[in-house]
């Protein structure tokens, strides 16, 4: 019997793929090494996205800040949640800041959604809210806080 070749490996996708010459393993390593560069590119643009993360989360959770983003809220979550509860359904609101009553800015909007159904209304407030100020003398103050003041007329 003469000598016999062994019938050609195959794999379940077809024939087995021919062996790898000596000069491949170069590309190889040179693929090895920009998949290794790629990802220490990628962690170097992960690392500080992930340190700056971890520090607004624990800055947020020091202040009990419930929204997000670089920029802090104008009013801290306890002042929004005094005004809440004392916020009955269908009354109505008024700010006063250093800045003056009723001041339509920013922070007023902000407040304004946050206290969402009641409104503001500056004529005739059912609460007042004094924020950075202080309340004037007499009125009758039913709920304060760091920096602010709730008062029913």
């Amino acid at each position: 019997m003469g000598d016999r070749e062994d019938p050609p490996r195959r794999t379940l996708n077809g024939p087995a793929a021919p062996a790898t010459s000596p000069g491949a393993s170069g590309s190889s390593k040179l693929r090895s090494i920009a998949g290794l560069l790629a990802l220490l590119v990628a962690l170097g643009f992960l690392v500080p996205t992930l340190v700056d993360l971890a520090e607004e989360t624990t800055e947020h959770r020091r202040l009990a800040l419930r929204d997000s983003g670089r920029i802090p809220p104008p009013f801290p979550e306890r002042l929004v949640m005094a005004a809440r509860r004392e916020l009955a359904a269908g009354e109505t609101w008024s700010l006063h800041t250093a800045s003056g009553a009723c001041v339509r800015d920013e922070p007023m909007y902000w407040l304004a959604f946050r206290l969402m159904p009641n409104t503001a209304d500056c004529s005739e407030p059912d609460v007042a809210i004094y924020w950075g100020v202080d309340a004037p003398d007499g009125s009758r103050v039913v709920r304060t806080g760091r920096s602010f003041f709730l008062v029913r007329p």
